[in-house]
């Protein structure tokens, strides 16, 4: 061997016998071992007589790089390190989110709790594609707040300018927000359903992103993951994390103060094993609030579920209004929210609920609010949170009874009925009487007034009255109150 120039050496063997060698192919002439000092990214070209040469690199063991052929060219690689952290909009670390580095090869890492992930020794010049993910629990964080916020959105009573939370809003994922991503937020909290329905739980967004219109987020369409191009230095690359749903940010830790109380009435009564149970419910203050959700627990041993009838509050009713997944267990959920401004009275029920006794006793003992699946939460007119509490007021005797509603119904008969039934009902003086009908739906089908005497009256209604064959609520409301009664059309 002979350096004859610059970086340039010669090779030089003879035959001293003058026999001449046959060797096999691929035979291992000499051995060329050099050190390359480039710094990482770097080439030096290799060639024998001009071309270029097929040659075999090794990572120096102090050096932490590894040199590598293209195509006649030793390459100096070094290895980097790709990591960051995602977080929510406050700066709350987000846990257990599974973040995919798509390269050479693709590695997966979950962020720990304080939402960093980490891919170590990763080869450098190398395009990278960093995807985060977080697609579990879909109703983490979601409640009547959230479609009361987006609700006044909608209806342009309290806009929402945060682009984060703009997205957030759009649950159903369409690029605009509607009525309908209120709707899927209730299915899931009522557990009515699992998961949204073209989402998933978390989107997530580069920090460094800047929307072109903050007012209008989805356009142009905004980037969920970091693409690398010949990536050669450490790079840190962080995500924020936007709950799908969650308008005021209680999945992200943010806790607000509750301003005042929702209160819901019953009244207390005892029943005898075999009878049927009627049980509406009220509310003291319906007109403090925009909406609310609780769970309802009743003994499931005393009291078998036969049915819910939504009252006369628009936007409750027995289709949409309750989840009735856990009734087996005892509970029952609830949820209104007004979409429309209505005016509220304390007389208004709410609902009804219908059970069969299996076991005498009293209501005050066999219903209550629970929180084992849902939290109990109303919203105020300004969608702040309130708490809610459940009241079962006692009426100890028939002259007291008399005297919170202004009346007693004796008896309903025939019930279920084909051409008629009669509701009889005593007053204990007289004045001016509303009589009210509602459908299932709780649409009003019949509505007079009339001025009656004290004593028992028959209020005769005919099936002709009525649309059609279902399940009915009749209303009979006095100054004092109004005392409700559910019938069956059997048409």
């Amino acid at each position: 061997f002979q350096e004859i120039a610059p970086n340039v050496y010669g090779v030089l063997w003879v035959d001293e016998t003058g026999q001449g060698l046959s060797l096999p192919d691929s035979t291992v002439v000499f051995n060329i071992k050099m050190t390359i000092s480039a710094p990482p990214g770097e080439c030096v070209p290799l060639t024998l007589n001009g071309d270029p040469l097929s040659a075999e690199a090794f990572q120096l063991p102090q050096g932490g790089v590894v040199p590598t052929l293209f195509g006649g060219d030793i390459c100096v690689r070094g290895f980097i390190n790709i990591a960051g952290e995602t977080y929510k909009i406050n700066f709350e670390p987000i846990k257990d989110t599974e973040v995919t580095l798509d390269g050479p090869i693709l590695l997966t890492d979950l962020t720990d709790a304080a939402g960093r992930y980490e891919f170590q020794d990763q080869d450098s010049g190398e395009d990278y594609s960093i995807i985060p993910m977080r697609d579990f629990d879909d109703p983490e964080g979601l409640s009547v707040i959230d479609m009361v916020l987006i609700l006044r959105h909608i209806r342009f009573l309290e806009l929402i300018t945060d682009p984060y939370l703009l997205i957030a809003a759009d649950v159903n994922n369409t690029a605009g927000i509607t009525i309908s991503d209120v709707v899927e937020i209730r299915d899931l909290v009522l557990s009515n359903s699992t998961e949204f329905s073209a989402n998933t739980s978390w989107r997530f967004i580069p920090v460094d992103y800047v929307f072109p219109d903050p007012a209008f987020p989805w356009f142009p369409p905004f980037p969920e993951q970091v693409d690398l191009v010949n990536q050669t230095m450490d790079v840190q690359v962080d995500f924020f994390g936007i709950k799908t749903g969650d308008i005021d940010l209680s999945a992200s830790g943010q806790l607000l103060e509750e301003d005042g109380t929702f209160s819901l009435q019953v009244a207390d009564q005892q029943f005898e094993a075999g009878t049927l149970v009627e049980v509406p419910v009220t509310a003291a203050n319906l007109a403090d609030i925009s909406g609310f959700q609780i769970e309802l627990s009743f003994d499931a041993n005393a009291l078998n579920f036969v049915d819910v009838a939504a009252g006369t509050v628009p936007g409750l009713d027995p289709v949409n209004s309750f989840g009735l997944s856990a009734i087996e267990d005892g509970r029952l959920n609830v949820l209104w929210y007004a979409t429309t401004d209505f005016e509220a009275s304390e007389e208004d029920v709410l609902f009804t609920l219908y059970f069969e006794a299996t076991e005498s006793g009293a209501l005050a003992q066999k219903l209550r609010l629970t929180e084992v699946n849902m939290d109990n939460l109303a919203a105020s007119q300004n969608a702040t949170p309130m708490s809610v509490d459940l009241e079962v007021f006692s009426l100890t005797n028939t002259d007291d009874i008399l005297a919170e509603a202004g009346l007693q119904i004796v008896s309903c008969s025939p019930n279920p009925f084909r051409e008629q039934t009669i509701i009889t009902y005593e007053l204990p003086k007289s004045g001016e009487i509303a009589f009210a009908i509602y459908d299932a739906k709780g649409s009003r089908v019949l509505q007079t007034t009339q001025v009656m005497g004290s004593g028992q009256h028959n209020w005769v209604i005919e099936q002709q009255d009525l649309n059609g064959s279902g399940v009915y609520t009749c209303h009979i409301k006095t100054a004092k109150g109004v005392e409700v009664i559910r019938i069956i059309n059997q048409e």
